[in-house]
């Protein structure tokens, strides 16, 4: 037999363990009422047995409301993770299915979690439930769906609905994303259009030889002068006697 000295310690180690080692709640989890979501969003929600009776104690025990018997003080809303289960908790030819977000909610406890760390039996634990300390607010519904005449109508989204953290993504920045194809240098396009439209300058004609000035105009009665041209010898003629 173990002596107190060897499986306490051990017993205490698993026990922190467990604690930390929490698992969180489905993100999705669902609830059957046998009120309409009309009447659930006029009440603001679900609420719990004890709102509204401060001269109450309230029961925060997921395992006692399970049990039963504190109903009248019970400080707990009921959900599950089974779709099916939920809506068993509606009416027979009226009601409603609610489909509820539990991101970024820390006041959920798995009920046949809590069952087993007492070491209790847990009749019902088909159920799959989820217990919740305190009123459910409607904007933690996501999508209600509606009973009506024995006949389920499809889910529909809930305008009101508020999630507690916001979608990833969402709110975030250009500044730190790298540039795309078309801003990184030269576009699909082609060269820029500016580049396009600037014009080089054309250099100004060289010139050859040196420039010769305009020959006077011929006064009245004299013949204009002829100026003296290569011959075929390679010589030039001399220019006639006046």
């Amino acid at each position: 037999m173990l002596c107190y000295r060897t499986w306490f310690p051990v017993y205490a180690a698993a026990c922190l363990a467990w604690t930390v080692l929490a698992v969180p709640p489905p993100p999705t989890l669902y609830r059957g009422d046998e009120r309409n979501p009309e009447e659930i969003q006029k009440a603001g929600g679900f609420k719990t047995r004890v709102d509204g009776k401060p001269w109450l104690e309230p029961m925060d025990d997921v395992v006692k409301h399970s049990q039963g018997g504190y109903d009248r003080k019970s400080n707990i809303i009921s959900t599950s993770t089974s779709e099916r289960e939920a809506k068993k908790y509606a009416g027979r030819n009226a009601g409603g299915l609610f489909a509820i977000d539990t991101v970024g909610n820390p006041n959920y406890d798995d009920v046949g979690e809590k069952h087993h760390e007492r070491n209790d039996p847990y009749g019902h634990a088909r159920e799959r439930e989820w217990g919740h300390h305190g009123n459910l607010p409607w904007t933690d519904v996501k999508k209600p769906r509606a009973k009506v005449d024995g006949k389920w109508q499809p889910f529909v989204d809930n305008p009101s609905y508020k999630p507690r953290v916001p979608p990833e993504g969402q709110g975030e920045s250009s500044a730190g994303k790298p540039p795309t194809k078309e801003t990184s240098g030269a576009s699909k396009a082609g060269p820029s259009s500016v580049q396009s439209e600037t014009k080089i300058p054309k250099p100004p004609p060289v010139q050859t030889g040196l420039p010769t000035k305009p020959s006077a105009p011929p006064l009245a009665g004299q013949k204009p002068s002829r100026v003296p041209g290569p011959t075929k010898g390679g010589g030039s003629k001399r220019p006639a006697k006046l």
